[in-house]
């Protein structure tokens, strides 16, 4: 079974459960003898305790070393089945019956946010899960389960619903245990804890708060009227049967207005949606509230979906993947595709609040990208300017390149680093550094070193080696991405010659050149790929960061197209799930993540060098609708795209809020 349907069924019993506490508050404490008054008490003690007690049960996981999310809901759930069984089958006064259920209920409510957490961090590490979707289920099981169990307390009695939470605890605690442990996240709400206080944070976010007190009051007259529903009910001649039909028709309602949410989401802001939200839950409450029969009360039942199923569907869904979370790449997996200056992304953007982030600050990480000159598979960087003291020790930041980079150390001192190594350069040395893998070089304080460089086109290059055989190709290809190089001229002369003599040829510029340099360069590739055939363990990490970076180079040269990850994976010669599986933990963001960067770096572009209209970029860029690149590229870079436009000289420095920023060259 697939890890999505997995989490559909998680949330298709855990929603059972919610229904045999939420569902039928009221019922169950009108039968162990509470009179409306002291069922009001409850229920509002109950959200008074969850305020308090949710966010304190979730800081748990961060808290408590070896803490889960599994464990926590564990835990949680069996203290609710004992609470249950207790005040269903024990002969208990009412008032320990009110302080079991408050203590129950803000419980249960604890386990809400954890079933998010789960789909957010399953998204975060590059899997995705359909939030939406499952949630939707979620409300399709509360609503048969209400119609069910409104019959079955007819005829059994209210304490049955205690003995069938049990069953749908233990069945969702047995789904739960065997879905993947995901990474435990920090959220935005912990960082801004970690900032200020709480009056702080009103100060701080002014509109925010009032829009959550708002949010409060809308919601208090929903709960209150979901907890009294029984009594209306009964007002109009029903009884608990036709409770359940009504609680089936208000949960049924959710289930295709959360499963258009993401189309909603593609013509309409966020701000549009839950404005229709709010007006929707003012005529749900007045309609249930002054409803004058069964069937007007229903109707208003019906009004669910558009309130309370809009706005938690826009509040809580996931945008497509592909405008999540980011992360910066991992050794030989910083791949952004070999044509950089127009479609390398910025994929160090990390939106922040429903979204999940790293637990761990990230360090910042450059893409330093080139433009080939037109037919020339090589780039020389020569003469007066590769003479300087390199680097910035206290930035203490690596880059990586879209082509393959070939460094010459005349002379000087200093340290390269590669990845997680570093060696001390002094002169007559030299470096193969593969595409996209991370390194930075650093002079000594006040010594001038001097270098040159080549940036190389590897496939190019092969394709004049290999016209006829792919498969040649395509090892020489792993050869060449599994490791980069600092060596020796002392030791590797054949190599190193070649390199300044290479270097020297695109210097004087004589006739026939290029023809010359390729072809010297043709046989450096060659004897690098036998330096690189070591251990299969070796072997394998050149693969899978070939598979990556041809997904990437994929990208670049289609990201204008619709491009599904089943696409990417045919083209990778790999399972879908492989696939995913392979390049989220090379590049720690998912495929369709690292193609909205493409497409939203593209468009900066775009903004940059033209006057075409937005929409005309939109479209250009690979989004089907203005509204969808609107909301994408503000996510992204913080302002709209006409924003953006008017501010340019902002460019560079909104890159360096992010955990990988671009520039061009050096």
């Amino acid at each position: 079974m697939s890890l999505k349907a997995k989490y559909n069924f998680l949330h298709l019993f855990y929603w059972f459960t919610g229904c045999c506490i939420n569902g039928f508050i009221a019922v169950f404490l009108q039968s162990k003898g509470l009179s409306n008054t002291e069922i009001g008490i409850v229920t509002g003690g109950s959200c008074v305790a969850t305020i308090f007690l949710s966010p304190f049960m979730s800081s748990l996981i961060s808290k408590i070393k070896g803490m889960t999310i599994k464990k926590l809901m564990t835990f949680l759930m069996l203290t609710t089945v004992l609470l249950y069984i207790a005040m269903a089958f024990l002969p208990i006064p009412a008032f320990l019956v009110m302080i079991f259920y408050v203590i129950m209920y803000a419980l249960n409510m604890s386990t809400v946010p954890m079933l998010t957490m789960i789909a957010m961090n399953y998204i975060n590490e590059g899997t995705y899960v359909n939030f939406g979707l499952a949630r939707g289920i979620g409300s399709a099981s509360w609503a048969t389960s209400a119609l069910v169990f409104g019959q079955v307390v007819s005829f059994l009695g209210a304490n049955i619903l205690s003995i069938a939470y049990c069953v749908f605890a233990f069945v969702t605690l047995f789904i739960l245990y065997h879905l993947p442990e995901s990474k435990i996240t920090k959220t935005k709400t912990e960082e801004v804890q970690e900032e200020g206080s709480v009056v702080t944070v009103i100060k701080k976010y002014k509109i925010f708060f009032f829009l959550l007190l708002g949010f409060c009051f809308m919601f208090s007259g929903a709960t209150a009227i979901g907890t009294y529903l029984i009594n209306i009910v009964k007002s109009l001649g029903g009884n608990t049967s036709l409770y359940g039909v009504a609680m089936f028709a208000m949960a049924f309602s959710e289930l295709p207005v959360m499963m258009i949410v993401p189309k909603l989401m593609k013509k309409f802001n966020s701000v549009t949606l839950i404005l229709v939200a709010s007006i929707f839950y003012i005529c749900r409450n007045y309609t249930i509230g002054l409803a004058p029969n069964l069937i007007v009360l229903i109707i208003g039942m019906m009004f669910q979906g558009l309130s309370y199923g809009l706005f938690t569907g826009r509040s809580l869904f996931q945008d497509p993947p592909g405008r999540t979370e980011s992360r910066p790449c991992p050794h030989a997996a910083y791949a952004c595709g070999r044509h950089g200056a127009q479609d390398a992304a910025d994929a160090g953007h990390c939106k922040k609040g429903s979204r999940v982030m790293a637990e761990k600050k990230k360090k910042k990480m450059e893409f330093r990208y080139y433009q080939l000159p037109p037919g020339s598979p090589i780039l020389a960087l020569l003469g007066e300017k590769w003479v300087q003291n390199y680097g910035d020790r206290t930035a203490d930041r690596l880059h990586f390149h879209n082509y393959m980079e070939l460094g010459y150390c005349y002379y000087g001192a200093g340290d390269v680093v590669l990845g997680d190594d570093t060696y001390r350069f002094s002169g007559q040395q030299f470096t193969v550094i593969p595409s996209n893998f991370p390194h930075t070089t650093n002079s000594d304080p006040g010594n001038i070193s001097r270098w040159e460089y080549l940036f190389v086109d590897v496939e190019v290059v092969l394709d004049g080696i290999f016209p006829d055989n792919a498969l040649r190709k395509e090892r020489a290809l792993q050869r060449l991405y599994e490791k980069p190089w600092f060596l020796e001229e002392a030791e590797y002369p054949k190599e190193a010659a070649k390199i300044k003599e290479i270097l020297n040829i695109m210097r004087k510029g004589d006739e026939f050149y290029l023809e010359e340099a390729k072809a010297l360069l043709g046989c450096l590739l060659l004897e690098i790929t036998r330096l690189n055939y070591t251990n299969k363990e070796d072997a394998e990490q050149g693969r899978i960061t070939c598979i990556v970076s041809r997904a990437m180079d994929y990208i670049s040269d289609h990201y204008m197209e619709p491009i599904r990850v089943e696409q990417l994976a045919k083209y990778s010669h790999l399972s879908e799930t492989h696939f995913r599986r392979v390049f989220t933990e090379y590049m720690h963001m998912g495929p369709l993540e690292y193609i909205n960067t493409v497409r939203i770096r593209t468009a900066c572009e775009h903004l940059k060098k033209t006057e075409e209209p937005v929409a005309d970029i939109a479209h250009k860029c690979g989004f089907t609708t203005n509204s969808t690149f609107n909301r994408n590229f503000k996510q992204m870079m913080g302002v709209t795209p006409v924003e953006w436009r008017k501010r340019p000289e902002n460019y560079e420095q909104r890159l360096l809020n992010y955990e990988i920023h671009t520039e061009k060259g050096w």
